[in-house]
């Protein structure tokens, strides 16, 4: 009996977790994107992610590094665009929630076949309807306008404190560089006098040679 709760328990919490678990993929990004790396939510590109300034994306360090920054604040506002959800909303929220919206519909059906009959025939229903649709429309339209400014701001913002570093990791870079160069020059020289020096031996050698030949004469 304790094994069997065991495993209830242990199904359920698999139930309630995983499902909230999106995959996550870096791809090379394509165009419009310049060369670098993009990220696939459950296969839905979110340039967002990592996207730089004009259209880049930054190699896979700097994308990850982009990822692991925005990925929260950048999937708050794809959520409040409706663009993406949660599995743990997909498998465990919205099941109910369309149920529910069902049975209700099922009594409803009288009213909604009337107000189908009203838009059909009556011409000054039909336009007060239409009217009240396009307003939503143009709310709904607005809402999200405002939230992807929100979010481009949010990107330029980090991109701005991005700066900085990345001018350190040049630096950083141009020194290693600058650094090894140095070495490659020292060790250029040291085998040019290695080279005069034995280069300077073998003349001593043979002027020493030639000394006791003629000594010997």
């Amino acid at each position: 009996m304790y094994k069997n709760m065991k495993k209830t328990v242990v199904f359920f919490f698999l139930l309630l977790f995983l499902p909230g678990c999106a995959v996550y993929k870096f791809q090379k990004a394509q165009a419009p994107y310049v060369q670098g790396f993009i990220v696939a939510r459950d296969g839905f590109i979110i340039p967002e992610y990592t996207l730089g300034m004009g259209n880049t994306t930054g190699d896979f360090k700097t994308a990850k590094e982009r990822f692991n920054r925005r990925k929260i604040t950048v999937e708050y506002y794809y959520k409040r665009m409706g663009l993406i959800s949660s599995r743990l909303t997909e498998y465990l929220i919205d099941p109910p929630i369309i149920f529910i919206k069902f049975i209700s519909g099922i009594f409803r059906l009288p009213f909604v076949a009337l107000s189908d009959y009203r838009y059909e025939h009556n011409p000054e229903y039909r336009k007060k309807i239409t009217r009240l649709e396009e307003e939503q429309d143009s709310l709904e339209k607005k809402r999200i306008n405002v939230l992807k400014e929100k979010l481009n701001a949010y990107i330029q913002k980090d991109l701005i404190n991005e700066a900085p570093e990345i001018q350190q990791q040049k630096k950083v870079a141009e020194e290693g560089k600058t650094a090894q160069e140095e070495v490659r020059v020292i060790e250029e020289v040291s085998v040019v006098e290695k080279e005069k020096i034995e280069g300077g031996k073998e003349q001593i050698e043979e002027g020493r040679v030639k000394i006791g030949k003629k000594l010997k004469v």
